[in-house]
Protein backbone atom coordinates (compact mmCIF):
# COMPACT_ATOMS: atom_id res chain seq x y z
CA UNK A 1 0.00 0.00 0.00
CA UNK A 2 2.82 2.42 0.83
CA UNK A 3 4.38 1.97 -2.61
CA UNK A 4 1.16 1.90 -4.59
CA UNK A 5 -0.23 5.00 -2.88
CA UNK A 6 3.05 6.96 -2.92
CA UNK A 7 1.76 9.43 -5.54
CA UNK A 8 -1.00 10.45 -3.17
CA UNK A 9 1.29 11.50 -0.33
CA UNK A 10 1.74 10.32 3.23
CA UNK A 11 -1.31 11.94 4.82
CA UNK A 12 -4.05 12.69 2.27
CA UNK A 13 -7.56 13.17 3.56
CA UNK A 14 -9.36 12.43 0.29
CA UNK A 15 -9.57 9.25 -1.73
CA UNK A 16 -7.83 9.46 -5.08
CA UNK A 17 -7.57 7.21 -8.09
CA UNK A 18 -3.95 8.09 -8.86
CA UNK A 19 -2.12 4.81 -8.26
CA UNK A 20 1.53 4.13 -9.00
CA UNK A 21 1.29 0.54 -10.22
CA UNK A 22 -2.18 0.35 -11.70
CA UNK A 23 -2.62 3.74 -13.43
CA UNK A 24 -5.79 5.74 -13.26
CA UNK A 25 -7.96 4.15 -15.95
CA UNK A 26 -11.01 1.98 -15.38
CA UNK A 27 -11.33 -1.78 -15.31
CA UNK A 28 -9.05 -4.55 -14.17
CA UNK A 29 -6.50 -4.25 -12.60
CA UNK A 30 -7.06 -0.56 -11.92
CA UNK A 31 -10.35 -0.81 -10.00
CA UNK A 32 -9.05 -3.91 -8.26
CA UNK A 33 -5.91 -2.07 -7.16
CA UNK A 34 -7.84 0.93 -5.89
CA UNK A 35 -10.19 -1.26 -3.87
CA UNK A 36 -7.60 -3.65 -2.42
CA UNK A 37 -4.93 -1.06 -1.66
CA UNK A 38 -7.26 1.76 -0.58
CA UNK A 39 -5.62 4.17 1.81
CA UNK A 40 -2.48 6.28 1.78
CA UNK A 41 1.26 5.79 1.87
CA UNK A 42 1.16 6.74 5.57
CA UNK A 43 -1.44 4.07 6.28
CA UNK A 44 0.66 1.53 4.37
CA UNK A 45 3.69 2.38 6.51
CA UNK A 46 1.57 2.10 9.66
CA UNK A 47 0.34 -1.36 8.64
CA UNK A 48 3.93 -2.42 7.83
CA UNK A 49 5.08 -1.20 11.26
CA UNK A 50 2.22 -3.15 12.86
CA UNK A 51 3.37 -6.30 11.09
CA UNK A 52 6.92 -5.78 12.32
CA UNK A 53 5.66 -5.21 15.86
CA UNK A 54 3.90 -8.58 15.84
CA UNK A 55 7.21 -10.33 15.16
CA UNK A 56 9.60 -8.17 17.15
CA UNK A 57 7.87 -6.44 20.06
CA UNK A 58 8.18 -8.01 23.51
CA UNK A 59 4.79 -9.07 24.86
CA UNK A 60 4.46 -6.27 27.40
CA UNK A 61 5.32 -3.60 24.83
CA UNK A 62 3.22 -5.39 22.21
CA UNK A 63 0.19 -5.20 24.48
CA UNK A 64 0.52 -1.42 24.79
CA UNK A 65 1.13 -0.97 21.05
CA UNK A 66 -1.77 -3.31 20.31
CA UNK A 67 -4.17 -1.39 22.52
CA UNK A 68 -3.22 1.87 20.84
CA UNK A 69 -3.67 0.29 17.40
CA UNK A 70 -7.12 -0.99 18.29
CA UNK A 71 -8.18 2.46 19.46
CA UNK A 72 -6.72 4.16 16.38
CA UNK A 73 -8.34 1.61 14.05
CA UNK A 74 -11.71 2.18 15.72
CA UNK A 75 -11.28 5.96 15.32
CA UNK A 76 -10.56 5.42 11.61
CA UNK A 77 -13.73 3.33 11.25
CA UNK A 78 -15.79 5.90 13.17
CA UNK A 79 -14.51 8.81 11.07
CA UNK A 80 -15.07 7.07 7.72
CA UNK A 81 -16.84 9.26 5.18
CA UNK A 82 -17.34 8.62 1.48
CA UNK A 83 -15.23 11.69 0.69
CA UNK A 84 -12.27 10.68 2.88
CA UNK A 85 -10.80 10.80 6.37
CA UNK A 86 -7.44 10.87 8.11
CA UNK A 87 -4.93 8.73 6.16
CA UNK A 88 -7.65 8.13 3.54
CA UNK A 89 -8.42 4.90 5.38
CA UNK A 90 -11.36 2.80 4.31
CA UNK A 91 -13.05 0.44 6.78
CA UNK A 92 -11.23 -2.63 5.41
CA UNK A 93 -7.80 -1.10 6.02
CA UNK A 94 -8.91 0.10 9.44
CA UNK A 95 -10.10 -3.41 10.27
CA UNK A 96 -6.62 -4.74 9.48
CA UNK A 97 -5.19 -2.37 12.10
CA UNK A 98 -7.82 -3.45 14.65
CA UNK A 99 -7.13 -7.15 13.99
CA UNK A 100 -3.35 -6.80 14.30
CA UNK A 101 -3.80 -4.61 17.36
CA UNK A 102 -5.97 -7.27 19.00
CA UNK A 103 -3.36 -9.92 18.24
CA UNK A 104 -0.71 -7.76 19.90
CA UNK A 105 -2.92 -6.87 22.85
CA UNK A 106 -3.63 -10.49 23.74
CA UNK A 107 0.04 -11.44 23.63
CA UNK A 108 0.55 -12.96 20.19
CA UNK A 109 3.70 -10.92 19.60
CA UNK A 110 7.34 -11.98 19.47
CA UNK A 111 9.76 -12.68 22.33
Amino acid sequence: MAIIQSRNGLFPTQYTSDLLLFGSGNGFPNSFGRNIFAGSAGLGLLIAAAGLAVGAAPRRVGAVIGGAMVLFGLVLVATFRSSGNVLAARPSSSAVLVAVGLALAVGLSGP
